[in-house]
């Protein structure tokens, strides 16, 4: 190494511990550093600049691990969120992490080859928390009891799935999954699941015991990964997503049985069904209840009325 360029890292080295020191400080108090914009915006410039100059020196895992930080910070500074322990242990880790990077430089003995694989063991939880970030501030986060919240409605269904189905008993979940929704109305993932569970919920044709263990196990799961910042993880599983569509074939028809006596036609009692309401839950019930050729002569039944 040029004595020129050794100067350069000696500089970057110094620059690097005042960033870092500025960084260890706004640990101290997290939550406040987030709340003010210049607080924040100090650790995002002192994570970009690590950054920028370890690009520019050819220090790979210093440049991997400050943009994760930077990253993190940039939004933060526009979109402040509750800090949780969560927040706190990783930032932690990464920052930590970043300072030992720097010691190694400063002793001379830094090798990018040697320092990726540490890096690669916080890049999953920076980004993971960096999704969490992002999740919290585009005001489609959730509270901070949500797996508790969740975890009491679930266990109202356990009573009424432990009962025989009815449509009443049908409608009831229905009305528990339209309020497990209201717990994150602007999380698109925990939406389609609790959709894709009352679809299933609503479909007469799904007992009870089937579905339980899939809607219990799911919505529980669902709300876990939500929590910890892994949203983009929640999709309905292939076997839920059935139950809320199929509709098994009906029976073949028994063998025609001898002609009886002619008697007066009696009336045909029509199929009923438990329509809740509101125009989304009476939604899921009509497509859990009808065909879907039934389901295009009802769409033209409506779309007439709506004109009138």
């Amino acid at each position: 190494m040029g004595s020129d360029n050794a100067q350069v890292v000696k500089f970057f080295i110094l620059e690097a511990n005042e960033h870092l020191d500025a960084m260890d400080e706004a640990l101290k108090d997290l939550q406040a550093t987030v709340e003010d914009y210049e607080s924040c915006n100090t650790v995002y410039r002192a994570a970009h600049t690590i950054k920028g100059g370890a690009a520019m020196l050819g220090f790979e895992s210093i440049r991997r691990l400050s943009l994760l930080l930077e990253n993190c910070f940039k939004y933060l500074r526009e979109h402040p969120i509750p800090m949780n322990d969560r927040c706190q242990r990783d930032f932690t880790t990464g920052i930590t992490l970043l300072r030992s990077f720097i010691k190694v430089l400063e002793d001379g003995t830094y090798d990018d080859a040697n320092l990726s694989g540490r890096v690669d063991e916080v890049d999953g939880p920076l980004t993971d928390l960096y999704d969490y970030i992002k999740t919290e501030g585009s005001d489609g986060g959730v509270p901070a009891d949500f797996v508790a919240k969740v975890m009491t409605g679930l266990k109202q269904m356990v009573v009424l799935f432990k009962q025989p189905p009815s449509p009443a008993g049908r409608q009831k979940l229905v009305q528990i999954c339209d309020q497990l929704g209201k717990l994150a109305e602007k999380c698109q993932p925990w939406q389609a699941m609790v959709t894709t569970a009352s679809g299933a919920i609503a479909n007469p044709r799904v007992g009870f015991a089937p579905l339980a263990p899939h809607i219990l196990k799911e919505l529980k799961q669902a709300s876990e990964l939500i929590a910890a910042g892994r949203e983009s993880s929640v999709v309905p599983s292939a076997t839920l997503q059935k139950l809320a569509v199929a509709i098994p074939a009906a029976p073949a028809p028994a063998p025609a049985a001898p002609p009886a006596p002619a008697a007066a036609p009696a009336a045909a009692t029509p199929k009923q069904i438990t329509i809740p309401l509101d125009p989304k839950g009476a939604a899921r019930a009509i497509i859990g209840s009808f065909r879907k050729d039934q389901l295009m002569e009802l769409a033209k039944y409506l779309a007439m009325a709506a004109r009138q």
